[in-house]
């Protein structure tokens, strides 16, 4: 039942609960204010212990899906639909930890979408298994020249969220994942850029950070307020061990400079490829 003004939203199944519950809920209970903030997770298989350490949060069900992070975009439209909040913030449950406190966006830009551009535009081909021929099309013509908008890590009206819900649904069980089809979405509605510092992620981050007592920081010795750590699969992932607190974020991977790099020369050929 919703108790506050504004919502915060996180989606997963069982290999993210864990993570979920021992260092996302951790981090934000210890750095963000939600005095105005209901901080909701769609459920979609997490495990009874999983759930049992969510206790004190509100956790609703959602449809079991293979492709948890197409599907939490209905799922939330859906659940939305039922509330009445006014400044959602949607983010990613099994790889980004808060640092600071986030509470101060919700009272800016109100009337549109936030989020963080990436540092590279990202090659469209690993993400677009399965999509049809016109859907590839849009996504080339508007992604070419424009960076993806990071999907872990979004604020915008509730309404809004429902709208962008609804469009992806055509889509739904024809994509691999939902960055590129909610950047396309984003682009062509507009929306505001926020400073990496609010999703810092790590493979493409404009600013070098380092790492002490498990704490992220950027060039000014201050800590990063969302840290994210992308990456499809483990090998491409920054950090080896990551978490929250002192005992974590020690495995950095020292080769993800170089990975970043051919990242971006892989993403020159990819566009220029009519095959992406």
């Amino acid at each position: 039942m919703q108790t506050r003004r504004h919502a915060l939203l996180t989606a997963s199944d069982a290999n993210c609960g864990d993570f979920l519950a021992r260092h996302w809920l951790r981090s934000l209970r210890e750095n963000v204010d939600t005095t105005e903030i209901d901080v909701v997770v769609l459920d979609f298989g997490l495990e009874p212990r999983q759930l049992a350490a969510l206790a004190g949060i509100e956790v609703v069900a959602a449809p079991r899906a293979r492709r948890v992070n197409v599907a939490r975009r209905r799922a939330l439209a859906d659940f939305l639909a039922t509330r009445d909040y006014d400044q959602v913030l949607v983010v990613d449950a099994g790889d980004l930890v808060f640092q600071r406190d986030v509470s101060s966006l919700f009272r800016e830009h109100r009337d549109r979408f936030r989020g963080v551009p990436e540092r590279y535009p990202i090659p469209l081909a690993p993400f677009l298994r399965g999509a049809p021929p016109e859907l590839r099309a849009r996504l080339r013509a508007r992604l070419r020249e424009h960076p993806m908008v990071n999907g872990g890590f979004l604020l915008a009206p509730a309404k809004e969220w429902i709208d962008v819900g609804r469009a992806t649904l055509p889509f739904a069980e024809q994509v691999a994942h939902d960055q590129p089809l909610v950047s396309l979405l984003l682009h062509e509605r507009g929306f505001e850029p926020l400073a990496d510092t609010w999703n810092y992620v790590l493979w493409t981050a404009r600013e070098p950070f380092r790492i002490e007592s498990g704490r992220f920081l950027g060039p000014d010795g201050e800590p990063l307020a969302v840290v994210h750590n992308t990456g499809l699969r483990a090998p491409f992932r920054v950090i080896a061990d990551f978490g929250y607190g002192s005992g974590y974020n020690t495995r950095v991977r020292k080769g993800y400079l170089r990975l970043a790099r051919a990242y971006a020369a892989l993403r020159r050929v990819a566009f220029a490829s009519r095959g992406a």
